[in-house]
């Protein structure tokens, strides 16, 4: 039980960070012009 609420965590950080490369990405694409997509994924 406990190794698979461990698990989770990890995959939730992975993710989290995964979102976050792409959110950079967007941002480093889109320094001019924002769309709706990468304020989403912030806001989130």
């Amino acid at each position: 039980m406990r190794q698979n609420q461990q698990n989770q965590q990890n995959q939730l950080k992975k993710m989290l960070f995964f979102i976050k490369k792409q959110v950079n990405l967007g941002f480093y694409y889109n320094k001019h012009h924002l769309n709706n997509y990468d304020i989403q994924l912030l806001v989130v």
